[in-house]
């Protein structure tokens, strides 16, 4: 998955055909976000806009990545603190939902 390097933090891709589609966004401690991980799934870039994955589908994304306990709710999308070091499972977890999210991606393709 790509990762682009911007000058406040850090996105987590999709490549789909050339075109890279946002899972989530990284920010660094300092960032008005603090040091924290915020989906993309409803808008900036990310799935909503630049996909056709359906949106019962995007609500179930967001369902499964409160389940983990790590995210939760911050407007319309959520945010996962980093705040402390995360366990092997915890880590697990979240690769484990990326995963579903471009599984997601490329099952239902970019917006025409």
């Amino acid at each position: 998955m790509p990762i682009h390097w911007g000058t406040k933090g850090f996105s987590l891709n999709v490549d789909v055909k050339g075109t890279h589609v946002a899972v989530y966004f990284g920010y660094p401690p300092h960032s008005v976000y603090k040091q924290s991980i915020y989906t993309a799934l409803q808008g900036r870039g990310g799935i909503s806009a630049k996909t056709s994955v359906p949106e019962t589908v995007v609500r179930v994304l967001l369902s499964q990545a409160e389940s983990t306990g790590l995210f939760r709710r911050a407007g319309r999308e959520l945010k996962c603190p980093v705040d402390r070091a995360f366990s092997e499972d915890e880590t697990a977890l979240l690769i484990s939902w990326c995963e579903k999210v471009d599984a997601a991606i490329r099952e239902h393709g970019l917006k025409e």
